[in-house]
């Protein structure tokens, strides 16, 4: 057991360590985007979402050590949700995963809004290097899968680590019947 709970330390750091740069990049899109006062995309929005709720998760399962072992499979159950929604996050980010940030006539080009063209055209200074908003995104789709791979592995580990609460044996003790007897107060009946 001790062994899994290791492994677990070791996955939950990992996790930590890879989704603060991604909160990092996206946080100055989304800062970009509020600036700019337009609406920021999906596939920024779901990866920034996932990596806020997820960075909080990890570091309060690895300082609870002892909520995490006794109620390992709840947050085994939470490690899988962030497991899909890390899924989900690349699945959206899945465009900029084959992007070639060298050519700038591709369509992802378009669908960055102020960080791409129509930056770009506008001479915002959210687009000042558009290779650089490529590279960042692309970035964050890489941290995204490796998180994939790391919640897998620390629900699994979460399995190895449950350790059931002491159960508490209830002693009910037994002292004797009190038999009451019941008296017909003060009414006698005589029969003639």
């Amino acid at each position: 057991m001790w062994i899994a709970s290791l492994f677990f330390a070791f996955w939950r750091l990992s996790q930590i360590f890879t989704l603060i740069p991604v909160l990092g990049m996206l946080a100055w899109f989304v800062h970009g985007y509020v600036v700019s006062q337009s609406l920021t995309p999906d596939f920024i929005l779901v990866l920034f979402i996932a990596s806020v709720l997820a960075t909080v998760w990890a570091i309060y399962t690895l300082f609870a050590h002892d909520h995490t072992t006794h109620s390992s499979f709840f947050i085994a159950f939470i490690d899988l949700c962030f497991l899909g929604t890390f899924i989900a996050s690349a699945w959206e980010l899945r465009n900029f995963g084959k992007a070639d940030c060298g050519n700038l006539n591709q369509v992802w080009v378009t669908t960055l809004g102020v960080f791409g063209v129509l930056g770009y055209q506008t001479r915002s200074p959210w687009a000042a290097d558009l290779k650089k908003n490529c590279a960042m995104l692309k970035a964050c789709f890489a941290f995204a899968i490796m998180n994939c791979f790391f919640w897998l592995f620390t629900a699994w580990f979460l399995l190895f680590m449950h350790k059931p609460r002491p159960v508490e044996k209830v002693v009910v003790e037994k002292r004797g019947h009190r038999h009451r007897r019941r008296r017909s107060g003060g009414h006698q009946q005589t029969f003639v």
